[in-house]
């Protein structure tokens, strides 16, 4: 009989579970999703959790997304969407709708914080993300479809597409992925000169950022000695994605990655052969970079001639390259500053030969 009263008491949530019970990962918990589903609802049977206030920047969802317990049906994201189809008159709405066995403050309040923290399919290691994003621009600089088809999604609906196919690549990138330009261009900066072999194995390993950081100075001394060289961008491919296995071994082993502009020498990675230090010179090195073509229709990727620009154009890409300069001052990391700069220096330079073209075309009319 006690034992009975025992089994009936843990059903009305009476009875104090063992320690050792609230630890075992394998009892399932009344609190896990049971189903989800898009379903249409009463609204005024939808209420506000407002325990966690509603976040200010508005959902990207289509639809509110709301948690069903035995004590009703919670919003956890896209009130405002709610609110518009009230004011709309409207009785009813589709919503993106997940059902619990039991009522919990505590979980939605955990689920309403998630909802905007961690991805709807799981977390992915730093080495994955840029991997994954390298790819991205790649397809998106070699594809001839129109990216404003692309351009949509996010709530930085702000921001315009200029005259520059690379610079809206990277727009559409930030937009779609949630993060800042800045933050693409980091994940670009690191995966640039890494052959996709090497990408692939940082990725299954899943290397976190900090490497990333610490081989970044190894990385940009090395390209300026092999670009000083006149060495084409495949054998720099290769030799960084080699050195970067030694670089790896190096932090995974102590933490830290040896420079290798000190005095000692650089070994290869063969181990077979010496190669000279590797001395960044940054500032005093004047670095050859391999003319890249200017890209004039920024959607479908089809040059065209100098004469073609416009003063408007030559502007905005103009004051496009001085906010992404004032944004490199932010920089700590000397070797990412310094590479920025000798990016946006480029872009300059083909800018610059545009505004030649321009005014003479200009003198001619």
């Amino acid at each position: 009989m006690e034992e009975d009263n025992k089994e009936l008491d843990t059903k009305k949530g009476n009875f104090q579970p063992s320690q050792r019970g609230l630890i075992d990962q394998h009892q399932q918990s009344d609190l896990e999703t049971i189903d989800e589903r898009y379903e249409n609802l009463e609204i005024e049977a939808i209420q506000n959790f407002t325990s966690i206030p509603d976040y200010e920047t508005p959902t990207d969802s289509q639809c509110p997304i709301v948690t069903r317990t035995p004590h009703g049906c919670f919003c956890l994201d896209g009130w405002n969407l709610i609110e518009t189809a009230k004011a709309n008159g409207k009785c009813s709405i589709t919503c993106a709708v997940v059902d619990l066995a039991d009522h919990s403050d505590e979980e939605l309040a955990i689920r309403k914080t998630a909802l905007r923290v961690k991805p709807r399919g799981g977390t992915a290691s730093y080495a994955e993300i840029m991997r994954n994003v390298k790819r991205l621009e790649e397809m998106l600089l070699a594809s001839n479809n129109d990216l404003r088809t692309l351009g949509h999604g996010g709530t930085r609906r702000g921001q315009e597409f200029v005259n520059n196919k690379y610079e809206n690549v990277i727009k559409v990138l930030a937009l779609r992925l949630g993060k800042s330009i800045s933050t693409i261009n980091q994940y670009l900066s690191h995966a640039r000169y890494l052959s996709e072999e090497m990408l692939n194995i940082l990725a299954t390993r899943g290397i976190n950022k900090d490497f990333f950081e610490k081989a970044n100075a190894n990385k940009t001394a090395t390209f300026t000695h092999l670009k000083s060289n006149r060495k084409p961008d495949a054998e720099i491919t290769d030799q960084i994605s080699n050195y970067m296995l030694a670089w790896l071994q190096d932090y995974e082993q102590h933490k830290k990655i040896e420079p290798v502009w000190d005095e000692v020498q650089v070994i290869s990675p063969d181990e077979s052969q010496e190669e000279p230090n590797l001395r960044p010179a940054l500032v005093e090195r004047k670095v050859e970079r391999e003319e890249k073509e200017v890209i004039f229709d920024p959607w479908r990727g089809n040059a065209e001639e100098f004469e073609n620009d416009s003063f408007e154009q030559l502007k905005q890409e103009t004051g496009d390259l001085a906010r992404r300069l004032l944004d490199a001052i932010i920089l700590e990391d000397p070797n990412f500053f310094c590479e920025r700069i000798v990016e946006e220096a480029s872009r300059f330079h083909h800018i610059s030969h545009r505004a030649v073209a321009l005014r003479k075309v200009q003198r001619r009319v």
